[in-house]
């Protein structure tokens, strides 16, 4: 099935566990959420369209709806990392962007991020906000019920998260909860999980300010490398997952500077 067809399914497909209603609300409230996407990883092309469109079912449910943007792969942005620790809730700390930056890669070494699907950088106002380890998440799929695509897509919902939550914090529930068993994935299977109420009202307070940065920098925030010919309005319906932990450096007062997602628990 190509791109065209797979995204024509995604707009008629029916909502699962009763979320038709919370998805429509998202597309009559106009907040769309800008990402810049690098396959970095070359995920075949029907993995991440799918995986794409989990991302987008996930958020939709939160009242957003995503606007992937591909990225050629040479791009500098694609493949720049800013962990600069920041003060914590001033204006300086907040991402001018008007866009979210993801990379999707493979290879990473194995003592970097140990047993983590990925972490986010809230806080980088340069380059990457979310990284995803695609041959992990390869790895994980081999011992539980979801497929690669489910878990590459809810692995992005909840990178973005903290991205859009401006936090490397975790929730007791629901799409930011922390570590995920095997029983989980296959809860996971059945029902999606989402964003608890509080966090939806903040992903939406993130997405209209970026939004709004959007507007006052039209036609000036295109980075180098996008192809906008190849945009995809995805809003659809959800299935979700999420696992991991954060870490934090530098004094009392500074922000985390990555969030990173566990595989399994053991």
């Amino acid at each position: 099935m190509n791109t065209r067809a797979i995204l024509r399914v995604a707009l008629g497909v029916l909502a699962i566990c009763d979320l038709q209603a919370a998805s429509q609300n998202s597309a009559n409230g106009h907040l769309i959420l800008r990402v810049h996407l690098y396959n970095l990883a070359n995920v075949p092309r029907q993995t991440l369209d799918r995986a794409m469109e989990e991302t987008a079912n996930i958020l939709a449910v939160a009242g957003v709806q995503v606007l992937w943007q591909p990225g050629e792969a040479d791009s500098a942005e694609g493949r720049t990392v800013d962990m600069t620790p920041r003060p914590v809730a001033t204006d300086g700390s907040r991402d001018g962007r008007a866009f979210v930056v993801v990379r999707v890669v493979r290879g990473f070494p194995a003592g970097a991020v140990p047993r983590a699907l990925g972490f986010a950088l809230p806080f980088a106002q340069n380059g990457v906000h979310v990284t995803v380890f695609y041959d992990r998440i390869e790895e994980v799929a081999l011992s539980v019920t979801p497929s690669v695509a489910r878990i590459l897509g809810d692995a992005l919902a909840h990178e973005l998260g903290h991205v859009l939550l401006g936090s490397g914090q975790h929730s007791q529930a629901g799409i930011m909860k922390a570590v995920w068993s095997k029983a989980d994935y296959r809860h996971l299977a059945a029902c999606p999980l989402e964003f608890l109420p509080p966090e939806a009202i903040v992903l939406r307070e993130e997405v209209s300010r970026r939004a709004a940065l959007g507007v006052a920098r039209r036609g000036t925030d295109k980075a180098p490398g996008m192809n906008y010919g190849l945009d995809r309005h995805v809003q659809s319906t959800p299935d979700i997952w999420p696992i991991e932990r954060s870490y934090r450096r530098g004094a009392q007062k500074r922000l985390p500077r990555a969030s990173q997602s566990s595989i399994i628990e053991r």
